[in-house]
């Protein structure tokens, strides 16, 4: 009994022990699990601090060196660094760091020789796990002991740099807990520096549009009307329209009211069709001034090449276009002038031989209806001669004689003329007053172009009105001055009326040659063509204000003659009545057939010997074999490759007496040839007395190098001819 009492006692204390045991280890794992479930709660709570300021923080520095701080408290680790990879992907850099001993200024590029882990753990999926002795950044800490983690930021294809860890104790093991609360704040940083790169690029490319000088919008492609969302700053400075005023609206409204479908629907199908589109336009500022627009259009699309945004640039390129269209006038002006010139050159040989013929007749003939049939013809051939100037002038091809002219008393001389012009029912109003210095420019042309305005002003004025002049002196450069002109000092001559105006499209081609609004019969459209022609030869500068309905101001700027200006004594002039003779021997050099004929007839008549030529070559055959040959007369212009001032230089060196006389009918070869040749130069067409004149000057004086005509060019001046 006692046996089995006393088994029994034992039996039950045996249990109770196991009991207890169990009682033990399941406490045991009770608080195993509570400390475990409260290390995760810390790293938990951890990772939510570091999230909740990534999304409040606006430097990433701050939030690098705060996440280094919550990881060392929550992993309790005694240090923690941040690398960054640098751009080239080649060499990490300490961004961020706690428990060190370094500045971190001293490791901002740490090769991978000297940092083994780090730069394995830029190539491995996982954590690398090391020892302190293989972090050889010294020094780092006080001491050289303990263990540590390395983790890579960022997915492989896109490593953005190392996440590290360390404990100075030699024996800490860091659990999967930690291993995968390092890799969810490695994915926050990665996450971050994500965010800053592209929010750095964002800024940046903010930073350029603002600082572009070409305006730049973009349109919402998925909203009716295609409406503007963005507009940068320059945007405003080329249209004076803010964001506010922008926002909401198509860009068709720079057009003005009503746009142009036609532009609209051109650009809309250009780009519906996926194509970049690019014209330049006339738009409208906020204020109503013009400008003309480069405007460029390309398409913004998502990921299913669906059309989402329209991005325009445009440019203010309304200098440029001025300049083009005064370029494309200047061309333009150089080819009539071009052809002019060569038409004027027939035309002046034919007259020649009109004109000269018909003096030898009107000397010859006796009986008075004869003599008044051919003094017609002499009226034509000088009408035909000016018809050849007015052709010059808006070529700017015509021989100018400038001279110092007081413009008001020049115009004073034309009011009885001008009156008649107008007639009575316009009121003529001119100043008494001189301008005070005078402008440098040929009477005769100046005349005619304030006839030319006056008749274009009579028929704006078919009610009545009143034509007004006025001159002022200005300088240029200087407000209301044209840029156009070169610096100095000039005349401004204004020729008002209180006409019907020009509209803005007539405007534009006011001085286009042959341009008219008149009816048919009423005018060449030359006149003004005439005007402009003449102003820039002499080197200055003509503009028109007008309005419908309110009439025209036409303002010419013409350079001032020096105050002490004398006009220069002009040689070839009707001067007295005697018509000078001779009898020497001149060799007549020209291609014409009928103006040598001409010419020689005339020469015979004066009581010159007369020896043709055709050519220079045949002219030098004359030279080699006649004695007697006193002076050369020849064209400038002559066929073969052998010009007359060629023909003169090998004259010369055959027989250095020799004199020598030339003549032209191209206007341009004149002026660019009278002061620089070595002998006089008769300009076609000319009369008897003209020539006869100009031969006794040759002969008669030697050595003496007379200028004709002269027609000096303003220094400097863009605008000679």
């Amino acid at each position: 009994m006692v046996d089995q009492k006393t088994t029994k006692t034992a039996s039950a204390k045996a249990g109770t022990t196991r009991k207890a045991r169990q009682a033990s280890g399941t406490d045991a794992t009770k608080i195993d699990e509570a400390a475990e479930s409260g290390r995760s709660r810390v790293l938990q709570h951890a990772i939510s601090q570091v999230c909740r300021f990534a999304l409040r923080a606006t430097e990433v520095e701050d939030l690098l060196d705060r996440t280094a701080e919550i990881v060392a408290d929550a992993a309790r680790v005694d240090s923690v660094g941040i690398f960054e990879l640098t751009d080239d992907k080649k060499v990490l850099r300490l961004s961020a760091s706690l428990g060190w001993s370094v500045d971190p200024d001293q490791l901002r590029a740490i090769p991978a020789a000297v940092c083994r882990p780090l730069y394995q753990a830029l190539s491995s999926e996982g954590a690398v796990r090391f020892e302190r002795p293989e972090f050889n950044i010294l020094p780092l800490t006080d001491d050289d002991g303990g263990r540590g983690l390395a983790l890579a930021i960022g997915e492989r294809s896109k490593r953005a740099g190392v996440l590290t860890i360390c404990s100075r104790d030699p024996d800490r093991e860091f659990d999967d807990s930690e291993v995968d609360f390092l890799q969810t704040i490695a994915f926050i940083l990665a996450a971050v520096w994500d965010r800053g790169r592209f929010e750095a690029t964002l800024m940046l490319r903010n930073r350029a549009l603002e600082a572009l000088d070409q305006g730049v919008m973009i349109t919402d492609a998925r909203r009716l009307d295609n409406p503007l969302i963005y507009v940068n700053p320059a945007f405003e400075r080329l249209t004076g329209y803010n964001v506010q005023n922008a926002i909401g609206k198509n860009p068709r409204f720079l057009q003005g009211r009503p746009g142009d479908p036609m532009l609209a629907r051109e650009m809309r199908q250009s780009i519906e069709a996926g194509h970049p589109y690019r014209d330049t336009i006339l738009n409208y500022r906020r204020n109503g001034e013009e400008f003309w627009n480069d405007l460029s259009v390309s398409t913004v699309r998502d990921g299913e090449n669906n059309i989402t945004h329209h991005v325009g640039v445009i440019s203010d390129v309304t200098e440029r276009m001025q300049l083009e269209a005064q370029l494309h006038q200047a061309q333009k002006m150089e080819a009539i002038g071009h052809l002019t010139g060569g038409i004027a050159h027939d035309f002046n040989n034919l007259l020649a031989v009109i004109l000269g013929n018909s003096e030898i007749l009107l000397e010859d003939i006796d009986n008075d209806d004869l003599r008044e049939l051919v003094e017609l013809l002499m009226k034509a051939a000088e009408r035909g001669a000016i018809l050849t100037q007015r052709l010059l002038a808006f070529g700017r091809r015509q021989t100018l004689r400038p001279e110092p002219l007081e413009v008001n008393q020049a115009v004073q001389s034309l009011t009885q003329m001008l009156q008649r012009t107008l007639g009575e029912h316009i009121r003529l109003v001119t100043s008494d007053d001189e301008c005070g210095r005078c402008a440098l420019v040929d009477r005769a042309q100046f005349e005619s172009a304030i006839l030319n305005l006056a008749v274009n002003a009579r028929d704006a004025m078919p009610d009545g009105g009143e034509l007004g002049f006025m001159c002022a002196p200005v300088t240029a450069p200087s407000k209301g001055v044209p840029p156009e002109l070169d610096d100095g000092e000039y005349l401004k001559v204004s020729v008002r009326d209180t006409g019907t105006g020009m509209s803005p499209e007539v405007l534009a081609q006011a001085f286009e040659p042959f341009f008219t609004t008149k009816d048919v019969g009423r005018g060449s459209g030359l006149g003004l063509a005439m005007v402009h022609g003449f102003v820039h030869q002499s080197g200055g500068h003509v503009g028109i204000d007008s309005e419908v309905g309110k009439g025209t101001t036409v303002n010419l700027f013409l350079p001032m003659a020096a105050e002490n200006s004398v006009q220069e004594p002009v040689v070839g002039e009707n001067e007295g009545p005697a018509i000078p003779e001779g009898s020497e021997t001149i060799l007549l050099v020209e291609d014409e057939k009928e103006v040598r004929r001409y010419v020689s007839r005339l020469l015979a008549r004066l009581g010159y010997s007369v020896v043709e030529a055709e050519d220079a070559m045949s002219a030098l055959k004359v030279l080699e074999t006649v004695n007697k040959i006193d002076l050369l007369f020849s064209d400038l212009i002559l066929p073969g490759g052998t010009n007359g001032l060629k023909l003169v230089e090998m004259a010369k060196e055959m027989r250095p007496e020799l004199r020598i006389l030339l003549t032209t009918g191209y206007t341009e070869e004149y002026e660019r040839l009278s002061e620089s040749s070595p002998a006089l130069i008769l300009r076609k067409p000319y009369k008897r007395k003209e020539i006869a004149t100009l031969l006794r000057t040759v002969l008669d004086k030697t050595g003496t190098r007379r200028k004709v005509q002269p027609y000096k060019k303003k220094s400097g001046s863009r605008n000679a001819a």
